[in-house]
């Protein structure tokens, strides 16, 4: 890894603000030739990375041409699929390809090959206004007069290209979402960064507000299509799992695209090239931090202490629904709030608030979808293997997608509903399809155990892609 980065370092120096070459050294005189270990610099042989040719462009090792070229290198970050480069105050991302087919109609792409890393000479040279030539698989790069047949002799380069294309597999970006763990909003954050950097054709994020905390309510938009559909998890903070689900649904179907393959059946690019799924993983993170790391890890720790923790006391802080100020968030909807006011006091469970819409976490959701048109919404929670769904046309195309492709049981939410929920709001704001999804088997009234994700995300890991479909028939 600590040579890669050095590699890498190369790439912005030889890409943007990298002072060009002076007059003095574009005369530099350089002479590779494909699949050959020498080159000739100013008419000193020096040991290089043979250049390779892959549809009928030249891929040299960065960190030699950096070299020949005399470009000054700064510093690297390297991260899973991706290489950004600072030099000069200036970035510049190189994205690891996916298929070889892009190595020739998208420029800044580079693949791995024997632990360096190749970038296309033309992209190089072109940037500093350098002359390139080639002759029977002999480069010349700069101001050069030269007969190289006595250096390399005759090289034909279609011998190098069938070879190099055939047999050298295309690197395909890796998976980063582990879901085998507590997952935190940092985690989530690290997650959706990589996703985007690795996937920014359908990846965006933004921030819809802040938690009481300040955290980023984190906006996820997924696909690139007209079509949108909103999603959240995590209303409830000892549901956190929900959004594990999310950002691992999002790494695998994102996967599947990049590389224009089906997910079981469904057609993810055509799907998230017709439909954007608007998703806000976690809306609760600071109870997502108290579940996981007790009230010593907040700013709330003072007001903590005189809450009461109801529901399952015995499991302590692992058993938090509400946000930091002992409001369930998923009832502080400015919808019917009165029907079902105030079981306990604040704490970690049954506090709607001491009016509707007084949480931040309510007031960026609610400010968000209204802002926004959306085709449908889905809440995910965890209890049961169950879903709710309300639909103005009966009978529901949605119930009928959700039953098919998850196997849960489905309850329809009459009109008159509970009052003040998420799924209370936007239904009957909106009339639009709404669904709430109950992921996991019940378990009690604490987190469910990460280990067992695959029990949770087999029945559940079509939907996201089902409903997308359905819009787009």
């Amino acid at each position: 890894m600590k040579k890669r980065c050095i590699i890498l370092v190369l790439i912005l120096t030889m890409l943007l603000s990298v002072i060009p070459v002076s007059a003095e050294n574009n005369e530099v005189s350089i002479t590779m030739a494909i699949n050959q270990s020498t080159a000739v610099v100013d008419g000193t042989q020096r040991t290089v990375t043979a250049p390779i040719l892959v549809l009928d462009r030249t891929y040299v090792d960065l960190y030699d041409v950096a070299g020949l070229l005399g470009y000054k290198i700064e510093w690297v970050e390297a991260y899973i699929g991706y290489f950004k480069v600072y030099a000069n105050n200036n970035i510049v991302d190189f994205t690891l390809i996916s298929n070889w087919s892009e190595l020739s109609t998208e420029k800044y792409k580079f693949f791995i090959k024997d632990a360096k890393v190749f970038v296309a000479l033309r992209e190089i040279v072109d940037l500093y206004g350098l002359d390139i030539s080639y002759n029977k698989g002999v480069i010349n790069i700069g101001k050069i007069n030269r007969n190289t047949d006595n250096i390399f002799g005759g090289i034909m380069v279609y011998d190098y290209n069938d070879y190099v294309y055939l047999n050298y597999p295309a690197a395909k970006p890796q998976h980063v979402v582990n879901p085998y763990q507590a997952y935190s909003y940092e985690t989530m954050m690290k997650n959706a960064e990589q996703l985007r950097k690795m996937y920014p054709e359908i990846v965006k994020l933004s921030s819809i507000g802040k938690s009481v905390e300040n955290r980023d309510l984190l906006l996820i938009e997924f696909g690139r299509g007209e079509k949108k559909i909103f999603v959240c998890g995590t209303h409830h903070a000892r549901e956190y799992i929900s959004t594990t689900y999310l950002m691992y649904a999002m790494d695998r179907y994102a996967y599947a695209y990049k590389n224009n393959t089906k997910w079981n059946g469904y057609d993810t690019r055509n799907i998230l090239d017709n439909v954007t799924f608007c998703i806000v993983p976690m809306v609760n993170p600071d109870g997502v931090n108290l579940v996981l790391n007790g009230p010593q890890a907040t700013t709330q720790a003072a007001e903590l202490a005189n809450m009461k923790i109801y529901d399952s006391p015995q499991y302590g802080y692992t058993a938090w629904k509400a946000n930091i100020r002992g409001v369930d968030v998923n009832w502080n909807y400015d919808q019917d709030w009165t029907i079902e006011k105030n079981k306990n006091d604040r704490g970690s469970a049954g506090f709607n608030g001491d009016e509707p819409n007084t949480e931040p976490e309510t007031i960026a959701i609610s400010n968000y979808v209204d802002a926004n048109y959306f085709e449908m919404y889905l809440s995910m929670h965890t209890q049961g293997q169950i879903f709710y769904w309300a639909d103005v046309q009966q009978p529901s195309a949605i119930y009928n997608v959700v039953k098919k492709s998850t196997g849960f049981t489905g309850y329809e939410e009459k009109a008159t509903g509970f009052g003040g929920s998420f799924f209370d709001y936007v239904f009957r704001r909106f009339q639009k399809p709404t669904v709430t999804i109950e992921l996991c088997p019940y378990v009690g009234n604490y987190p469910y155990p990460d280990s067992k994700f695959d029990i949770v995300w087999n029945p559940v890991k079509n939907v996201l892609l089902a409903l997308g479909n359905e819009f787009i028939k």
